[in-house]
C-alpha cells in the first residue's frame, strides 16, 4: 500500500515518480550467486478537482469614516480560481450583512454602501 505523508496538488505536479527498492537480507542458498536485490517504478497521476476560489489577502480589515455617502467604494476584493484546467467564471455575494448595509459587484468585487453607516 503507498500512502502519502502530505496532499498532492494537481496544480503544483501532476505526475510524481517513486522509484522502490527491494534486498534480501541474507543469501538464500550459499555459494549461488543471484540479484540480491530488485526495483520498482511507481507512476503516479494526480488528478485535478475543481478546488474553490482564493481570497488574496485574507482575513481583510478596512476602516472608514461613519456617514460617508451611498455608493461609496469600501473595498475591492480579489479572489482567484488555482485550478489550472478547470478554470472557472468567479462571481462575487454577500454572506452575511445583518443591518443590510453593503453591496457587492458580482463581477469586479468591489462593494459599496447602500446605506448610510452610523454606529
Amino acid at each position: 500500500m503507498l500512502s502519502v505523508v502530505k496532499p498532492l496538488d494537481y496544480e503544483i505536479s501532476a505526475f510524481h515518480t517513486l522509484l522502490i527498492k527491494v534486498e534480501n537480507e541474507d543469501l538464500l542458498v550459499p555459494d549461488v550467486l543471484y540479484d540480491t536485490s530488485s526495483t520498482a517504478t511507481v507512476q503516479i497521476t494526480v488528478l485535478d478537482v475543481n478546488e474553490g476560489p482564493i481570497f488574496h489577502p485574507n482575513p481583510m480589515v478596512v476602516t472608514k469614516r461613519e456617514n460617508i455617502p451611498i455608493g461609496s467604494v469600501v473595498l475591492t476584493v480579489n479572489a482567484t480560481d488555482p485550478d489550472t484546467l478547470q478554470h472557472q467564471t468567479i462571481r462575487y455575494s454577500t454572506n452575511r450583512d445583518p443591518a443590510d448595509w453593503l453591496e457587492i459587484n458580482p463581477t469586479n468585487g468591489t462593494i459599496r454602501t447602500k446605506g448610510m453607516l452610523d454606529r
